[in-house]
């Protein structure tokens, strides 16, 4: 699934509109949730944001992995982090 269409669903998924999310996050205009849907592009540190405001976490997860791994949680991005 495409980063932009994965936003979407999460957003229908948490009950939200574009505007509310754009809203939560603290942002002026609805662009700012738009353009990355639509480019299918989006900063790590935006992603997460997003996500925690509608309730979700971004998890890293191994693809074709024998034996299933727990998931690598995302909570934050540091300023000075790895």
């Amino acid at each position: 699934m495409m980063l932009g269409s994965a936003l979407k669903e999460m957003i229908h998924r948490s009950g939200m509109t574009q505007a509310a999310l754009a809203s939560a996050a603290g942002y002026s205009t609805l662009s700012s949730v738009t353009t990355p849907i639509m480019k299918n592009n989006m900063n790590v540190a935006t992603l997460i944001k997003f996500a925690n405001i509608m309730g979700y976490d971004l998890m890293l997860v191994r693809r074709e992995q024998a034996e299933p791994e727990y998931p690598i949680k995302i909570d934050a991005i540091g300023n000075g982090g790895v």
